[in-house]
Order: structure tokens, then C-alpha cells, then sequence
């Protein structure tokens, strides 16, 4: 049998067979992921304090939250010297965001309040436990390093914005 005659009867059967592949697959896909459902975000309305972590060391740092029965969330960051790095600035800015279901609190950062020379906003993706008293995850901006934050006991949220 010709060289030529048997490579041509391959190929003839190589593209039927990838022909063949390729309308059986074009109408499979992934299967779509529903977005995280969002969940009633005023239970995580109050005062957080704790620290975060990014490239001029550990920070203090200060959340206040008001949240909304339709997963939104909005409020300001407020980071400042700790003992550990009494060197870092004082700053504050707005973050908004959405609490989901499953405990997923993303906040992203938004407008200065005020201001310190060199710095930049950054945004909180963690969890909220169970009890709704630890907000913990990171920080994006900065190198995904970590953050950990506890609700001061007592409501401080403005019923008003329900």
C-alpha cells in the first residue's frame, strides 16, 4: 500500500473523528454557579476593633458597620498605631459591601476621610462567625495578609437606614 494512499485515509479518519468531538461537545458546558445569595446584613451592624496586617506592619484598626436586610453594608475603617508599630499614621475611609449567607462579609474600600501621606485603601474578604463576634480573612491590597477584628457588644446601628 502507497505511503501517500494510507496517510490520506488517517487524516480522512482523524477529522471525522475530531469533527465528530466537536459537535458532540459544543453544547456542553460548565454548569453555571449561582451567584452567593445574599443574607440580612443587620447583624453585622455595630463597632469592630482589632488589627490588620500590611506593608508597614501590624495596624490597629477600628470597623464601624451599618447593614441592611438587603445584604448591604456600608461604613468606615478607621487604622491607627498599636504599641507593636507605634511608627504606622492614622487614617479612616468609607468601605461598602455585602454580607452573604454563608457568612462571607466583602467589603471594598471607597472615598478618604482622612487621608495619611503614602497610604491607600484597602478591602476586607473574610468571614463572620456564627455568633456574629469575629470577623475574620484578609486584605487583598496587601498581599492577601490577614486581618481579625471583634464586635464591641452593644447595637450601633441607625435604624433609620433599614
Amino acid at each position: 500500500m502507497n505511503v501517500y494512499l494510507l496517510w490520506g485515509k488517517v487524516r480522512n479518519y482523524l477529522g471525522v473523528m475530531l469533527g465528530t468531538m466537536m459537535f458532540l461537545s459544543a453544547g456542553v458546558s460548565e454548569p453555571a454557579m449561582d451567584p452567593p445569595m445574599r443574607g440580612n446584613a443587620k447583624r453585622v451592624s455595630g463597632k469592630w476593633i482589632g488589627n490588620y496586617e500590611c506593608f508597614q506592619g501590624k495596624n490597629g484598626a477600628t470597623l464601624i458597620l451599618t447593614g441592611h436586610k438587603n445584604g448591604y453594608v456600608e461604613g468606615s475603617f478607621s487604622f491607627y498605631p498599636t504599641s507593636s508599630n507605634p511608627e504606622t499614621a492614622t487614617g479612616r475611609f468609607v468601605l461598602t459591601g455585602s454580607y452573604y449567607y454563608d457568612g462571607s462579609l466583602i467589603l471594598d474600600s471607597g472615598a478618604w476621610i482622612e487621608k495619611p501621606q503614602g497610604y491607600i485603601t484597602i478591602s476586607l474578604r473574610g468571614k463572620v462567625n456564627s455568633a456574629f463576634d469575629t470577623f475574620t480573612g484578609t486584605v487583598p491590597e496587601c498581599f492577601d495578609t490577614g486581618f481579625s477584628l471583634k464586635k464591641m457588644p452593644g447595637l450601633h446601628y441607625d435604624k433609620t437606614l433599614d
